[in-house]
């Protein structure tokens, strides 16, 4: 490819196409050995890579955390499933969003595995914003709901449909909206998760929560939680 640049002699560069990952889960270990997690989307891979880096930072806290910061701002959503087991991670049982679709018979509930809660006795904290929507508001809510996190932050987005793709014969897809989810204690389709504390920023159907997906809905079909739009 040639480059031109105004003031500058033409040049090439080469380009090589690739497919670009980018990591969903960010961390780092603050002094107090409290860490630091910022989920920027909820992937396929986010809650794996969420477990990976809760298990580095205890390395680096030798051993034992005294604190996590959940950064879920503008974070706009993402798979459903990935969102329940990544709250799972912090709880024991329980339920953590049900979904309501236009028959009686599609609703579904989803629950936290026995014994999930992988930081038993850490105090957490949840930071959210106007831009964290769906599945992060989930996420958010459930720990909120359970007593288990303090809520940071302001008013969350509150968009909570739930959205199915259904691949098209050839090529392509459909993305249709099938459900609305809800938190254990908040209405169906709204959603926002409202702070326990307000923070400004300074100028500078019955399913545990690592169960596999059901026969019900294949792989090829998989569930989002819709996003803000731009």
């Amino acid at each position: 490819m040639l480059i031109l640049r105004l003031g500058q002699r033409p040049f090439e560069v080469s380009l090589t196409r690739a497919v670009i990952r980018v990591a969903s889960v960010k961390a780092h270990l603050e002094p107090g050995r409290v860490g630091y997690v910022r989920v920027t989307t909820f992937a396929e891979k986010t809650q794996s890579e969420f477990v990976a880096a809760l298990d580095q930072l205890k390395r680096e806290a030798g051993g034992r955390l005294d604190g996590i910061v959940l950064d879920l701002r503008n974070d706009p959503g993402g798979l459903l499933d990935t969102a329940v087991r990544v709250a799972g991670d912090f709880l024991d049982s329980g339920v953590i969003v049900s979904t309501h679709g236009r028959n009686p018979g599609e609703d579904e509930t989803y629950t936290a595995q026995a014994e999930g809660d992988r930081l038993r006795g850490v105090p957490v904290i949840v930071l959210v914003n106007g831009a964290s929507a769906s599945a992060s508001e989930i996420v958010a809510g459930a720990l909120q709901d359970r007593h288990r996190a303090t809520i940071l932050g302001t008013r969350s987005f509150g968009k909570g449909s739930v959205q199915t793709i259904i691949p098209l014969d050839g090529h392509g897809a459909l993305r249709l909206t099938t459900a609305r989810c809800a938190a254990r204690s908040r209405t169906p389709g709204r959603s926002k998760a409202a702070p326990t504390a307000w923070w400004r920023r300074r100028r500078r159907r019955t399913r545990t929560a690592r169960s596999p997906p059901s026969t019900r809905r294949s792989s090829a079909r998989p569930r989002t939680i819709s996003s803000p739009s731009p």
